[in-house]
């Protein structure tokens, strides 16, 4: 089952604001993008990159992305938490199937759309394979996960310990 308790690495979360849980927005289905919710908190996994700054997947795509995190008032926050977390992994098609129900969109194709009731969960991560796997252009509309661009954890419930300010973007 795509249901896993584990151990998460630091996150980046990015805004003007420290995040807290007052934040998260309740997790609904966004009409526009296929498995992409509204709501929530996002983050993406924290790195370093070759010039020695702590970054993200989410950043590095944003850099050319959009502009508006492109201004000096956004700042890149560590979010940690020390315990275990509930958390919807999706790495493979198998893990959309196990997690979504077979439907039929507007344009009558078949896909796999996600129940956004999610609270007994603490989040849904679209992981690195994840990315390769469900985002491709040869990838079937009925698992693409292309409209979330990139590694992240969309939040159902606070779970972090600490939050750190790093940086400006």
């Amino acid at each position: 089952m795509t249901i896993k308790s584990l151990k998460i690495p630091p996150q980046i979360y990015v805004s003007k604001t420290k995040p807290n849980k007052n934040k998260i927005k309740k997790i609904s289905k966004k009409n526009s993008h296929y498995r992409k919710p509204r709501g929530g908190l996002w983050t993406s996994t924290m790195y370093k990159n070759s010039q020695g700054n702590y970054t993200s997947e989410w950043i590095e795509w944003a850099d050319g992305n959009i502009s508006q995190y492109e201004k000096d008032s956004y700042y890149v926050w560590k979010c940690t938490t020390n315990k275990k977390c509930t958390i919807v992994e999706l790495n493979n098609k198998k893990d959309v199937e196990e997690f979504g129900h077979l439907t039929k969109n507007r344009f009558d194709e078949e896909i796999y759309e996600f129940n956004w009731n999610i609270n007994d969960i603490d989040g849904i991560w679209l992981t690195i394979t994840g990315t390769r796997n469900l985002t491709g252009i040869l990838t079937s509309n009925k698992y693409s996960m292309s409209s979330w661009d990139v590694e992240s954890i969309v939040w159902s419930n606070w779970v972090f310990d600490s939050v750190e300010k790093l940086r400006k973007l």
